[in-house]
């Protein structure tokens, strides 16, 4: 959960874009050693699960959710709520939606 999380922009509740191992590690601040994140996010990616994509860039492996759409649910299971002003735009963008 904690892989998931680092790779959401919790200020504009969006996806932060394409990190590799090295920015996951340092974001996760030594709560996971360096095997276990690659064995994580290589499981993360794979096809049976495909909750993060792979990116090449620069040369390097990077990782980045595989869609908006699920930021609610990571966030919901790993423990964080979302702010006031984000669910009230959720709900009128999905109001919008079932109006046009």
């Amino acid at each position: 959960m904690e892989i998931l999380v680092t790779l959401i922009d919790r200020d504009l509740n969006v996806r932060t874009g394409a990190l590799t191992l090295a920015e996951i590690l340092s974001q996760l601040k030594g709560s996971a050693t360096p095997r276990a994140v690659a064995q994580t996010t290589t499981w993360l990616a794979s096809g049976d699960v495909r909750l993060i994509s792979t990116v090449e860039r620069s040369g390097e492996t990077a990782y980045e959710l595989a869609h908006e759409r699920i930021i609610p649910a990571v966030l919901s299971l790993a423990g964080q709520t979302l702010e006031a002003a984000v669910k009230a735009n959720r709900l009128l963008e999905r109001r919008v939606n079932e109006w046009l």
